[in-house]
């Protein structure tokens, strides 16, 4: 499992700034923004993009069989941030995150 060295910050559409620990991209196309730690147990808070946009929860070993492309850290700056819904992209912060 990868483990975040840095994080990005990101602008949702409504203004809320979130840091973006990892990236993941599943054999579905569904992509997963992790945007909280993950815990002992493996969850961690995001956002998916896939049937439907939404924030939830997840669990890292749960989706780790079916993730072809990861990144986190210094690899985040070579993403296009999230999109919500109706495909209207998110904004990058200026900001270069957050060192862990």
């Amino acid at each position: 499992m990868l483990k975040a060295k840095t994080t990005r910050k990101v602008y949702d559409n409504a203004g809320n700034e979130w840091d973006v620990h990892g990236w993941y991209l599943l054999k579905n196309g569904w992509e997963y923004w992790q945007l909280e730690p993950v815990d002992a147990n493996g969850d961690m808070f995001g956002f998916v993009m896939g049937f439907a946009h939404e924030f939830g929860t997840f669990n890292i070993h749960e989706i780790e069989p079916h993730v072809v492309s990861a990144t986190e850290g210094g690899g985040l700056w070579d993403l296009a941030p999230p999109s919500d819904g109706d495909w209207v992209g998110w904004s990058w912060s200026d900001n270069e995150g957050e060192e862990l």
